[in-house]
């Protein structure tokens, strides 16, 4: 037979149902069960069905909520237990069970302690939350953490007060929950909640500009320090695309950085740019940004560090430009600059240096520089000075201008200028030399020692030469008083007569020493000199027809014509002479024999010649060789040839004129000498004449070949020289003519004022003292513009002289004279 559900139920919790005097059912506990209600009495007959019904329905409910209480209680993850006043387990949970008491069953653990059951302690602790609600009668709630062999829980318990019918905490039930998890989480959303303010406060009170920016490029949060970069305030910032404060030019990459980001390739990106502030201006930024990304990697936003580098973009582009100057001025330098390191490597080499050198810069840089550029002579030298700076710190060439030789590429050395300092940078010394090419320099240096050694040289020759040019002027007016005079004693004496002889005597010794001022004046180049066209192949084909028959049979004679004109204008007499003079020095020079060579060419003047023979005339030139295998001109006597009376020869075998004569007669045909000359093999002179290209006969060209010519008139002889007045008017009065003199100019325009309509002829001394030559024939030519005058003097026919013939004098006659030469000169004026 079935029984009533709420019967079950107490018999299944240990209760019995026992007949109460009123009718009704009353329960009360079994004998032997703790704790158990009591049994139920029997109801009275009157209301025990209905009251049995009620009971009944109230059972069920009861049932229902016990359920629902069991299904919580037994599937929860919390542990719960019934303790009594003691503090013992009276029942216990699976979960508590399995969970906090390392899986020990349920009913093993009633009747334990509860300290040692859930803190494995021996005594209860002293704030045990159990206890609390048999004290208090209230809830109570605890923390504690439960260490167990290699684990430590946090848990959170719970008790709560069962009260008797009688109001009194008799029971309580405990609830422990493991919060571990929850700590974690807990701990973690008060991390981030503390790390979102930490960011926040970063975000906000950050130096640097810092955004966030969606996936649509749009500013989400934007801080102070980022506005104020912009010029923008929060407001006008979020919501605005980042590509409208972004320069135009750098937009493009901008955008494709954005759609990197999109699209999860770019997590991270660090990017200079130029954003446009709000008044316009640019400024350069340096954006460093992270995209935030979800649990399955999708872009959520980026968090973006924007830091203002315009100060170091203006520095940088100060450095670029300052770097490209220096770049500039190494490329342009006219000067070599290359640098090396501590162990000699060249690190810098410019332009200038490649063409100096021969090296391109890609070939040089990286090669050791000694060992590049230094002749081999001085490798150890330059090593041992850098080997000293590195071991002493101090240099003998550093910080000067130092004149070394270098080695080009073709390996030919060349002088340069070398400047070394210390580039001053840390680390490991470096250096840059400053190299300037001395070639030129030193080629125009010794360009300028050879002219002035050549203008040292003319000085003196012109020194000299003015000296004997002197020299003979004054014998020349002697001699024409001497041979003037032993003229007359022989046209006033027989042939045979002592007087005769004497005469010729003389006239042969004064000869000799006219020939000897002829010499001086040639060296002075202010001898005779006619203006004739002369052949040179023509003259030295004269001048060997002499020499094949009085030098040694062991000097072999050679000759090599150009094919052209070899015809210069000049004097044939002196020509000849300069011939014969060379010839004659290197025959002398070749004691034992070799070959004398003689060669002619037309040539043109190179520019260094040009530059040294300051006057030359440009065109062609005919180059004169005269060659010998003698025995060569020392170097020390080489520059004293041309002096006069300097010779080598022995006493008595030379007179020291003869190269001096040939110096004077090649400079006063408007040319120049270079001589080649080496000790032992021998000597070559090139003398070099202008051509001429004319076979006309140059104006003023006389011959001096004829009789005496008579004449009659009154002529005015003026010159300082007693004997010279003396010897010409005894001429001219020999000839007819009436002869008045004057020691000077002065005297002789104040004469020819007295005398003017009875002098027909001024035969004027061109050198005189208070008033000279031509000073003295402007002034009579004051007096009488169609005055007649012959010009004299000891010097040659020069520029001067030619000048003042070109005022108007009617001749020339140069000193000594004969009197038939007079003769002409006189009849040729007065009938011009």
């Amino acid at each position: 037979m079935l029984k009533p559900p709420a019967v079950a139920l107490c018999e299944s919790r240990n209760f019995a149902i026992a007949p109460s005097r009123w009718g009704h059912h009353h329960l009360k506990t079994r004998p032997g069960v703790r704790d158990a209600p009591p049994e139920v009495s029997a109801p009275s007959p009157e209301g025990s069905e209905r009251r049995f019904r009620l009971l009944d329905e109230q059972i069920r409910v009861l049932e229902r909520e016990r359920q629902k209480l069991s299904a919580v209680v037994h599937h929860t993850d919390a542990g719960f237990l019934v303790l009594d006043a003691s503090l013992a387990v009276a029942w216990a949970n699976s979960v508590f069970a399995r969970r906090f008491s390392r899986g020990a069953h349920p009913v093993a653990l009633v009747g334990a302690a509860c300290n040692k059951v859930l803190c494995g302690e021996d005594k209860i602790c002293e704030q045990c939350p159990a206890a609390r609600p048999f004290v208090t009668g209230s809830v109570a709630h605890h923390e504690m953490r439960l260490e167990t062999p290699g684990e430590i829980r946090d848990l959170y318990v719970t008790a709560v007060p069962i009260k008797s019918l009688a109001g009194e905490t008799d029971q309580c039930i405990v609830m422990v929950q493991d919060v571990s998890d929850l700590q974690v989480l807990r701990r973690s959303q008060e991390s981030l909640k503390a790390s979102e303010e930490r960011f926040r406060s970063i975000f906000e009170n950050a130096a640097t500009g810092m955004a966030t920016v969606n996936t649509e490029g749009e500013f989400m949060q934007v801080n102070a320090a980022f506005c104020k970069f912009l010029g923008y305030t929060p407001e006008e910032l979020v919501g605005k695309r980042v590509d409208q404060i972004t320069h135009p030019d750098d937009r493009a990459t901008t955008g494709q950085v954005l759609q990197q980001g999109r699209s999860g390739s770019l997590r991270v990106v660090e990017i200079e740019k130029r954003y446009l502030r709000k008044d316009g201006s640019v400024a350069w930024g340096h954006t460093s940004a992270t995209w935030i990304q979800d649990a399955r990697g999708r872009p959520l936003y980026s968090v973006a560090l924007v830091q203002d580098v315009g100060e170091r973009k203006t520095a940088e582009e100060a450095l670029r430009r300052s770097e490209a100057r220096k770049g500039a001025i190494l490329d342009t330098a006219l000067d070599a600059v290359i640098s090396i390191d501590h162990r000699g490597t060249i690190t810098e080499f410019n332009p200038a240096a490649e063409q100096m050198f021969g090296f391109r810069r890609d070939a040089a840089v990286g090669r050791n520089m000694a060992e590049l550029l230094v002749p081999p002579r001085l490798l150890e030298g330059h090593q041992r000075g850098l080997e000293r700076y590195l071991e002493l710190g101090t240099g003998a060439v550093l910080g000067r201008r130092i004149q070394i030789q270098a080695l080009r590429r073709d390996g030919t050395e060349f002088p340069v200028e070398l400047a070394i300092a210390r580039i001053p940078l840390d680390g490991p010394p470096t250096f840059t030399g400053f190299v300037r090419d001395l070639t030129d320099i030193k080629q125009a240096e010794s360009a300028l020692r050879q002219r002035e050694e050549q203008l040292q040289h003319a000085q003196k020759m012109e020194a000299i030469g003015t000296l004997a040019g002197g020299v003979a002027h004054d014998f020349n007016n002697l001699l024409t008083g001497i041979l003037g005079y032993a003229e007359l004693l022989k046209m006033g004496s027989k042939p045979g007569e002592k007087v005769h002889q004497a005469a010729e005597v003389i006239e042969r010794a004064a000869s000799r020493a006219a020939s000897l001022t002829q010499q001086l004046l040639g060296f002075a180049r202010r001898g005779k000199h006619q203006n004739v066209p002369v052949d040179l192949n023509a003259t030295i084909q004269e001048v060997m027809g002499l020499l094949v028959r009085t030098f040694d049979k062991n000097i072999s004679l050679r000759q090599e014509f150009t094919p052209h004109s070899a015809a210069i204008l000049g004097d044939p007499g002196q020509v000849g002479q300069i011939i014969l003079n060379l010839a004659v020095n290197a025959a002398d020079s070749m004691v034992e024999g070799g070959e004398l060579a003689f060669r002619t060419e037309v040539v043109e003047l190179t520019e260094d010649q040009r530059r040294r023979q300051d006057g030359t005339r440009s065109g062609p030139f005919v180059l004169l060789s005269v060659s010998d295998t003698g025995s060569g001109i020392p170097p020390e006597v080489l520059p004293r040839i041309f002096e006069p009376f300097f010779t080598t020869k022995e006493c008595g075998k030379g007179t020291g004129m003869g190269l001096a004569m040939v110096y004077g007669i090649v400079q006063n045909h408007g040319g120049f000498i270079e001589i080649d000359t080496t000790v032992g093999r021998g000597t070559v002179f090139r003398l070099y004449f202008p051509l001429q290209r004319s076979e006309d006969r140059p104006e003023g060209a006389w011959s001096a070949e004829g009789d005496v010519m008579p004449g009659n008139g009154t002529i005015l002889v003026v010159d300082d020289e007693e004997a010279v007045r003396c010897v010409a008017t005894a001429f001219l009065e020999e000839m007819g003519y009436r002869v008045l003199t004057a020691r000077d100019g002065a005297e002789a325009v104040e004469i020819y004022r007295s005398s003017l309509k009875s002098i027909d002829l001024v035969i004027i001394d061109m050198v005189m003292p208070k008033l000279g030559g031509r000073e003295c024939f402007r002034a009579l030519k004051e007096i009488n513009p169609r005055l007649r005058a012959i010009l004299s003097t000891g010097y040659d026919f020069n520029t001067v002289a030619q000048e003042i013939l070109d005022e108007g004098m009617r001749g020339f006659i140069q000193k000594p004279y004969q009197l038939r030469q007079l003769s002409e000169v006189v009849a040729a004026a007065l009938a011009a």
